[in-house]
């Protein structure tokens, strides 16, 4: 029988064995999920190929205020960690503007920048380090061993989960290709969130956006609360953004090279 150990990077921990099994589990039917609509959208107009991404920006805000009216009904109180100011929690907002609002309109191409970027981020942590953001709620859906929080710990996993199902359709249907000065313009949306994320943090000593603690490389031990440590924090957020804003840009442009290439023998 193979051990399923935890993963460690840096000091770290990357995943756990009960992550493991929520991914066995839920991996393989988002793939299945983005495949079949993808093959079935595939032809469509490009107004319906963006019904999906209207019906998961709608299940995530669904999925928000069943979790707000949970935490707002707990006996033990409100929890503030409760409060989407996490950065996966920016997925919630940018899809919302990119699909609510006109197709072509500033907010919408925005929306879509600031969705592509923080939706791969979400999608590579998920994969890579899945405990960083659904550590204990793995555990405790896999065990029950938090009986009393065992709704919100449903919640998350479903949420990280949908967020990778609709990144995987981004990057199969590309219902919308930013352009460099949408990234810039969503970068600055990005650092707003950022900025607002720190200040609730520090007013509220709430872990938003792991700005007081994180458990990947051990910020941590350099002291939770010093300022550097936070700013430090923030240009590290924009730095991945740009990478992944790279990698955006750079994709469809390496593809269709290759087929240029490929025309001419």
């Amino acid at each position: 029988m193979i051990e399923l150990r935890n993963r460690t990077w840096y000091g770290g921990i990357m995943y756990t064995k009960y992550n493991l099994i929520i991914a066995l589990i839920s991996l393989p039917i988002v793939i299945m999920m983005a495949i079949s609509l993808c093959f079935y959208l595939r032809n469509k107009s490009k107004k319906t190929q963006l019904l999906p991404f209207i019906m998961i920006a709608g299940l995530l805000i669904t999925l928000e205020i069943a979790k707000q009216i949970i935490g707002i009904s707990r006996e033990s109180g409100y929890n503030y960690f409760f409060i989407p100011l996490h950065i996966c929690s920016i997925f919630l907002y940018s899809l919302s503007f990119a699909t609510f609002f006109k197709q072509d309109s500033k907010i919408s191409h925005i929306g879509w920048s600031v969705t592509y970027f923080v939706g791969l981020i979400v999608m590579v942590v998920m994969l890579f380090a899945p405990y960083q953001v659904i550590g204990q709620q793995s555990q405790s859906l896999v065990t029950g061993i938090r009986q009393d929080s065992l709704l919100i710990d449903l919640h998350s996993i479903i949420y990280h989960y949908i967020v990778v199902l609709a990144v995987l359709l981004m990057f199969m249907l590309r219902p919308y290709q930013p352009k460099i000065k949408d990234y810039i313009k969503g970068s600055l949306a990005f650092l707003i969130f950022l900025l607002l994320s720190l200040t609730v943090a520090t007013i509220l000593q709430v872990n938003f956006a792991d700005f007081r603690q994180s458990d990947l490389i051990g910020i941590y031990d350099f002291g939770t609360n010093a300022i550097w440590v936070q700013i430090l924090r923030v240009i590290g957020y924009i730095s991945v953004s740009w990478i992944a804003i790279l990698i955006l840009c750079l994709t469809p442009k390496i593809y269709n090279l290759l087929r240029k290439q490929k025309r001419t023998y």
